[in-house]
């Protein structure tokens, strides 16, 4: 019996998690400015609500990519221009006609198919999401929406603006049980706190093979812990 709520319950954190995820999506499309997004999301079988405020940086990221199946079609259309024999004098109306035209056009039109397969790359961006609800602390979150992302480090350096860097614990996170992409950050409180008083937001990301710095535009956020 424990071993079946137990997956019950595994079900439901992954169910709110991929709902997560497809609202900060949403956010992230939806969104004119270049502020924070925020949601409030009431659970209809319990009217717990959960809360939360979304914030994409300002670059753009690559994380890999998928194969897909393409198809085109090629049109070659030709005109080439006979000219008729003309057998009678054109000097009299009776020889005009049965002349005929002095010259006919044919048309062809060749049409190919051709199919393969072609590497798309996933873009996205990293994202703070920052959640609660009645049942569990706050989470702050940063992941990636392209929904791949390698979390090989267990420490992440962040810079509030000219301030020095600020070293964060984190926990590798996933929306999806079958696949990371993204981390909690283990000090809640001190991050939320640190990005209030905020403007700008520096992520150095050490996860690939060389160093990036992802900027986020965090000015003007409100959330109560």
């Amino acid at each position: 019996m424990a071993k079946k709520d137990a997956e019950k319950r595994e079900l439901a954190e992954n169910a709110a998690r991929g709902q997560i995820y497809r609202d900060s999506m949403d956010a992230i499309r939806k969104a004119e400015e270049r502020g924070w997004a925020y949601r409030k999301k009431e659970d209809p079988m319990t009217s717990d609500t959960t809360y939360t405020a979304f914030r994409h940086s300002d670059e753009s990221v690559i994380t890999g990519g998928h194969w897909e199946d393409k198809s085109g079609t090629t049109a070659t259309t030709t005109t080439e221009t006979v000219q008729n024999r003309q057998r009678y004098s054109n000097k009299t109306v009776v020889g005009r006609m049965l002349n005929g035209p002095k010259s006919k056009t044919t048309t062809n039109t060749t049409v190919t198919s051709s199919n393969g397969r072609e590497w798309v790359s996933s873009k996205g961006y990293m994202t703070i999401l920052l959640t609660r609800n009645a049942n569990e602390p706050t989470k702050a979150i940063i992941y990636c929406t392209s929904g791949e992302y390698n979390v090989n480090f267990s420490r992440v350096r962040f810079r509030f603006d000219k301030n020095k860097p600020v070293t964060f614990d984190i926990t590798p996170y996933s929306y999806d049980s079958n696949e990371t992409n993204g981390f909690i950050i283990d000090d809640t409180s001190k991050f939320i706190s640190l990005l209030k008083e905020a403007s700008t937001l520096l992520l150095e990301d050490n996860g690939g093979k060389q160093k990036i710095i992802f900027t986020f535009q965090v000015g003007g956020l409100t959330w109560e812990q």
